[in-house]
């Protein structure tokens, strides 16, 4: 599933969808990496639910790639804008320990 993805090839992202499901979670992990940077909706569609699985190591790497996705994304059009910047809320919503500031020295005694 990794080399599949990496050959950048589009039409190897059906291919890679129809494994997402499989029970082994070595290829789900494959596949996870196998669509990293597809900008593709099926592709993308497929990193969401990944973000789902019951391996935490398949979680949080398509969790990554979504994240990579806003990162790396030229925005060449505007829907492309928008479902980059709905992967990446979706990602972070799904991240147990979000990130904080912590302020209080910004405004002593304010806390």
């Amino acid at each position: 599933a990794i080399a599949l993805g990496h050959r950048s090839d589009p039409q190897a992202i059906p291919h890679l969808i129809e494994i997402a499901k499989h029970e082994n979670s070595d290829i789900r992990y494959g596949v996870v990496l196998g669509l990293l940077r597809h900008e593709d909706p099926d592709a993308i569609q497929a990193l969401i639910q990944l973000t789902k699985d019951a391996d935490a190591d398949v979680r949080n790497w398509a969790l990554f790639c979504l994240g990579t996705q806003i990162e790396h994304s030229r925005h060449r059009s505007p829907i492309n804008f928008l479902v980059n910047v709905v992967c990446g809320l979706i990602a972070y919503c799904h991240q147990p320990k979000k990130p904080g500031l912590q302020m209080e020295w910004a405004l002593p005694g304010m806390a």
